[in-house]
């Protein structure tokens, strides 16, 4: 089920449109059509991960697949990881908004500059 984000992004959360998944080239596939959902994560604030290249090279790949499902999350900003914790929300994936927990497969990006 997905998170209920409109609760969570509140006047206290700055630049809450890094979580809304609306950005030029984000795929928004059906969630019961995929036989297979990914998420990929990446352990760095939005602005950082969506703009590293393997990370959107193989978001592509995998969205371009079949029946495949590729979302992605990434390490929320300290506004919004408090609230995450006070309200035991768990960690959510950009454009399906729904828990890491709800995906078949976990990939984690963990390369450097």
């Amino acid at each position: 089920m997905a998170v209920a984000i409109a609760e969570l992004l509140t006047s206290e959360i700055k630049q809450p449109a890094r979580y809304l998944g609306n950005e030029l080239g984000a795929a928004h596939k059906p969630w019961d059509g995929a036989r297979v959902r990914w998420v990929l994560t990446y352990p760095e604030v939005y602005e950082v991960g969506a703009s590293n290249l393997g990370h959107i090279i193989l978001y592509n790949i995998l969205n371009a697949l079949p029946r495949q499902l590729c979302d992605r999350a990434y390490l929320p900003a300290p506004d919004l990881a408090a609230k995450l914790r006070s309200t035991q929300t768990p960690l959510f994936a950009v454009e399906s908004r729904r828990s890491l927990t709800e995906f078949d497969i976990l990939g984690f990006s963990l390369s450097y500059e």
